[in-house]
C-alpha cells in the first residue's frame, strides 16, 4: 500500500492550482467525475453529491471532506463498510490515487492541475451529451430517469415519460439522403430540448427516438407536455434547399408509479405507446394503457 502523503505537500499541490476529484472507475457510471469544492457526500440518495446506483450502497455510505490540509473520507454506514486501497476504514486521509470502494463500485481520489481539469470537463461533455443534438446522451439519460424515480418513490410523488419517434425519416432518407435525414434529427431534438428545458430532461434515445423525463407530474401533464411538443414540430419550418419538409412526431406517455417503478419498464411502456399512434397513422399523443385479456 502506497505511503500517506503528507497533508502539507496536498495543500501546496492545490496551491498550484490543483483540484481534487473524485473518478468513478468500475459499473455503469464508469467515467463520472465529481470535482471536490466542498464535503460530498456518497450513496444511493438521489440528493447525494455522488449518487451511486449499486445496491449493496448505503443510502449514505461515505462522505469526503478537507481535513488539516488535505482530503479524509469517512465510514457513514457504522459498519466499516467503506474501503481504501482494499482496507475498511472508519476514517482515512487520502493521498493521490487512492482507491475509495464501496459496495462494489470503485473510485480513484486524484489531484488534477489545470489541463487534466479541462480533460475532466471534455469528458463528462462528451458521456453526457449526444453530439448531434446536444441532449443528454442515453447513458446520462438513463443514470438521471433512475435518479429522479428514486426520488419520487422517497417523497411519494409522480413523474411521466415521454418516448417520441420522429414520423417519416425513412421518406427524409429516400427522397433527399441520411444527411438531411440526420439534419432533421437533429433540428427536432433541439426544437424538443428548448421546448422543455425550463420543466423537464431530453435525450436521444437512439435513431430518431427521443425521450423526456418530467419529474414531479402525473400522466395528465405529460400528456399535456406531449402534445405541446407535438404540435411545436408540426408547426416549425424544417426544410432542405427552400422546400419544407413533412415532419411530425408520433409520442407515447407512461408515468410512475401507474405505470411501473423501473426504468426499463416505464420506457418499455411509454415506447408501447408510441408504437399504437405510428401504427394508426402517427402525428398524435397517446398514453399507456395496459393490456386487459
Amino acid at each position: 500500500m502506497p505511503e500517506a502523503m503528507d497533508p502539507s505537500s496536498l495543500l501546496a499541490g492545490l496551491g498550484r492550482g490543483e483540484k481534487p476529484v473524485l473518478v468513478v472507475l468500475t459499473g455503469p457510471q464508469v467515467g463520472q467525475r465529481i470535482l471536490l469544492e466542498a464535503p460530498a457526500v456518497i450513496g444511493q440518495d438521489p440528493e447525494a453529491d455522488l449518487m451511486i446506483v449499486d445496491d449493496r450502497v448505503e443510502w449514505h455510505h461515505a462522505s469526503v471532506m478537507p481535513k488539516d490540509g488535505g482530503w479524509i473520507v469517512r465510514d457513514l454506514t457504522g459498519k466499516r463498510q467503506t474501503e481504501v486501497n482494499g482496507m475498511r476504514i472508519s476514517e482515512m486521509m487520502l493521498s493521490d490515487d487512492d482507491q475509495v470502494i464501496v459496495g462494489g463500485t470503485v473510485l480513484r481520489f486524484e489531484l488534477h492541475g489545470p489541463v487534466e481539469q479541462a480533460f475532466d470537463e471534455a469528458i463528462v461533455e462528451r458521456i453526457t451529451r449526444d453530439d448531434l443534438t446536444g441532449l443528454l446522451s442515453r447513458r446520462a439519460f438513463d443514470f438521471e430517469l433512475a435518479s429522479e424515480i428514486s426520488a419520487a418513490a422517497r417523497h411519494d410523488r409522480a413523474l411521466a415519460l415521454l418516448v417520441v419517434d420522429i414520423d417519416g425519416v425513412k421518406a427524409v432518407n429516400d427522397r433527399h439522403g441520411h444527411m438531411v435525414g440526420a439534419s432533421v434529427i437533429a433540428q427536432v431534438g433541439r426544437l424538443i430540448g428548448r421546448l422543455v428545458a425550463d420543466d423537464a430532461v431530453a435525450c436521444r434515445l437512439g435513431g430518431d427516438e427521443f425521450g423526456v423525463l418530467v419529474p414531479a407530474v402525473g400522466l395528465q401533464a405529460g400528456v399535456a407536455m406531449a402534445e405541446r411538443v407535438r404540435a411545436a414540430v408540426g408547426e416549425a419550418r424544417i426544410e432542405h434547399e427552400g422546400e419544407r419538409l413533412d415532419v411530425t412526431v408520433s409520442i407515447g406517455v407512461s408515468s410512475f408509479p401507474e405505470h411501473g417503478g423501473e426504468p426499463l419498464q416505464l420506457l418499455r411502456r411509454a415506447d408501447d405507446a408510441m408504437y399504437v399512434v405510428k401504427r394508426d397513422g402517427g402525428n398524435a399523443v397517446r398514453p399507456y394503457v395496459p393490456f386487459n385479456p
